[in-house]
Order: structure tokens, then C-alpha cells, then sequence
């Protein structure tokens, strides 16, 4: 593939700022699905820091903290994942039309319906990890409400782009299971965005 058409791989031990670098360059990949991975691991990276600042003002504090870990360490691999499901989906697109345009088809249905499976499972997570930082925003230690609700909505938005880039995969099968059950992931992390934001606004108030 040309400099333009290879997608290049990023994992997060990698310095941030040649992270933005490759997700800036013009290739690709790293793209959507990627960082919506790591807005999965920032989210959760945060939610776990407020919940170990809620430790003995929340029963459920601790156990909300190692969700949280083991959520954003399930999530960080996701990152390069994509990006190589996406590779799969761009050699599928360089196959020949001739002599068996059908068979290119089937080819390009399959590498679109495999690489629906990492921005589902980011969505997954993502909407996981907007629900333990609702429960924090409610809950939590009140001089951290504000990160709890960054930490929600963050993980909101990840879901909601993850959700994305499933339907867009799989636009040629709209029978797949998978759509109906990234809309739910939607609707139930912004459900917990929406009330993350309410708890952060009443407490101006307080």
C-alpha cells in the first residue's frame, strides 16, 4: 500500500503527543475507531481516580476503582485493534473486480462485519464506564463531582462514536443483532450523561 492507503498502528506506550501526530497524519489509521478507544481509556482512567477519592464515603468506592482499571486496560488494546481491522477492511477493497466481482463482494462484507467487532466492543465498555461515572457523580466524594461527570460524558461520547462506526460496518446487513444491541449501549449512556451532568449543575448550587 502507498503512504496514503497503509494504516499506521499506535498503541498507548507510545509518547501522546506522536499519538495526535498519527492520528493528525494523512493515512488511514489510526481514525475513528481508535480514538474512540482511547476516550474509552481516558474515561476510565479518570472514573477510577474519583472513585479512589470516594473511598470511605462510598461503600462501593474500591470495587468501582478496579472496574474502572480493568475496563481501561481491556480497552487499550482496542487501540492498535482497530486499526488492524481496518487494514483488513482496506485489502478486502483492493481486490480485484475481475474475474469475480462476487466474490470481492463477499470478501468486503466479511472484513466490514470483523472490524464491526472492535468499535462494539469499545461501545460496550465505553457505556460501562458512563454508568460507574453517574454512580460516582451521585455518590462519590463532592469535590470530585466534576471529574465523575467528565468521566461519564467522555465515556458517553465514546460510546456514541463506537455505536458509529457499528452501524456504518455493517450498513449492509441491517439484520445483524449488533445494531440493535449498540443502540441500547447508547441509550444507556446517555442516560447516565444526562444525569452526570444534572448531579454536576445542582451541585453550583449547594
Amino acid at each position: 500500500m502507498s503512504e496514503e492507503t497503509q494504516a499506521e498502528l499506535v498503541n498507548l506506550e507510545m509518547p501522546f503527543a506522536s499519538i495526535l501526530e498519527r492520528v493528525a497524519a494523512k493515512s488511514p489509521g489510526p481514525g475513528g475507531g481508535a480514538v474512540a478507544a482511547m476516550a474509552t481509556c481516558m474515561a476510565a482512567a479518570l472514573c477510577a481516580m474519583a472513585a479512589r477519592y470516594a473511598v470511605g464515603k462510598m461503600d462501593s468506592a474500591l470495587e468501582i476503582a478496579e472496574r474502572a482499571d480493568e475496563l481501561r486496560r481491556k480497552a487499550e488494546p482496542l487501540v492498535e485493534a482497530d486499526a488492524a481491522a481496518f487494514g483488513q477492511v482496506m485489502a478486502a477493497l483492493k481486490l480485484p473486480k475481475a474475474p469475480d466481482p462476487l466474490a470481492r463482494q463477499q470478501a468486503i462484507r466479511r472484513a466490514l462485519s470483523d472490524a464491526a467487532d472492535v468499535p462494539m466492543a469499545v461501545a460496550e465498555m465505553a457505556a460501562e464506564v458512563a454508568s460507574l461515572g453517574a454512580l460516582l457523580a451521585q455518590d462519590g466524594n463532592p469535590n470530585l463531582v466534576g471529574d465523575a461527570a467528565i468521566a461519564c460524558m467522555l465515556a458517553e461520547a465514546a460510546t456514541r462514536s463506537a455505536a458509529c462506526l457499528v452501524s456504518l460496518n455493517l450498513a449492509g446487513n441491517r439484520e445483524d443483532h449488533r445494531l440493535k444491541r449498540v443502540s441500547e449501549l447508547v441509550s444507556k449512556a446517555a442516560f447516565a450523561a444526562r444525569r452526570a451532568s444534572r448531579l454536576a449543575e445542582e451541585s453550583l448550587h449547594q
